[in-house]
């Protein structure tokens, strides 16, 4: 079942615990919502309203009804809910009295239970992804000179080094260049780096090739659950999965040290999250807009880019254009 249909149902909650809380936690902030054909973006809508933004693991298992928002949203233009469980269907609007639910997009949200051994982990995959694993570790290995060199950083003073280092490899992505998606290049992320690192919610990572770093993968960290956030490469190094060795590196790390229960692979439905990840949890972005013409025309349109956006995907997919032509992007956007 995918984002296009009006439609979207989900499984059980998949974590083996009740989940019986309210929606207390609403935050004031900026909101948008971005207008997009496929990656590319086109223009982004920003509103003033409250954002609910605990954990997908920590919240109730329905989103609240729209009556229950009514008193919430007395002073706001704008309510949104990130990464919400579903566990029924949800219509892709919904109007009452005086609000518009809107369902902007509906995905699976991949993790990894870091309670289980990092043995356990690997049964996950099958012989031959463990034997590949392996031969891409020894291959990595000889071309470094006998060694694999990778390195955590989590403590405020290691924070320069570690951002120097992952923004000479985001620089060279396809992401940043194309997409504007790389490690935010900004004197305010530096400074939230140290601050965070400082009160331990941050958990960053480069792997390097002899000296050189060429990939990086940055996580915040909150209750045991690593939240995925930005992860690069450097497409000189693609023949060697870069990306892949040290996303298998972190895990292994993170199994064996304890310390962690929940490796979140946050938004999106990327290959490599499904492939790490051992479980998902269906969820969407729910936005609470107030009832009129205008918000109810711009949301229409919002969802018709969406559906002829995955019409478009589909389209590459069925001529067998669709792989190339990312490949041929990330070349073009890393020369």
């Amino acid at each position: 079942m995918n984002a296009t249909q009006d439609d979207v149902m989900s499984t059980a909650w998949p974590l083996g615990a009740s989940h019986q809380g309210d929606y207390t936690g609403w935050h004031k902030k900026s909101l948008a919502l971005p207008f997009r054909l496929g990656d590319l973006p086109l223009f982004t809508l920003s509103f003033q309203g409250l954002a609910f933004e605990q954990h997908f693991t920590q919240r109730p298992l329905e989103p609240p009804t729209l009556s229950r928002l009514a008193q919430l949203s007395v002073n706001t233009d704008v309510l949104l809910l990130r990464s919400q469980p579903l566990t029924q269907p949800l219509k892709r609007l919904a109007v009452d009295g005086c609000h518009i639910r809107y369902v902007s997009h509906v995905y699976r949200r991949f993790f990894v239970d870091l309670t289980q051994s990092f043995e356990a982990y690997l049964q996950h995959f099958s012989p031959k992804t463990r034997s590949t694993f392996r031969r891409k570790l020894r291959r990595f290995e000889e071309f470094s000179g006998g060694a694999i060199v990778w390195r955590e950083f989590r403590a405020a003073e290691e924070m320069t080094v570690f951002y120097e280092a992952a923004r000479a490899v985001s620089r060279k992505t396809y992401q940043e260049n194309l997409f504007g998606l790389g490690l935010p290049h900004s004197e305010r992320f530096q400074r939230g780096l140290v601050r965070r690192a400082g009160q331990d919610l941050i958990r960053a990572y480069i792997l390097f090739h002899k000296d050189i770093p060429i990939s990086y993968l940055f996580c915040t960290v909150l209750d045991g659950i690593l939240l995925y956030e930005y992860l690069g490469y450097d497409h000189r190094y693609e023949k060697w999965s870069p990306g892949t060795l040290l996303q298998y590196l972190v895990i292994e790390h993170l199994c064996r040290s304890g310390q962690y229960r929940v490796f979140d692979f946050g938004e999106g439905e990327a290959p490599h999250k499904q492939f790490f990840s051992t479980r998902h949890v269906p969820c969407a972005d729910i936005y609470y807009f107030r009832r009129s013409w205008r918000n109810f025309l711009m949301l229409r349109l919002h969802a018709g880019m969406g559906a002829l956006s995955q019409v478009i995907g589909r389209g590459l997919i069925l001529i067998g254009a669709k792989d190339s032509l990312k490949k041929a992007l990330r070349r073009w956007a890393s020369t």
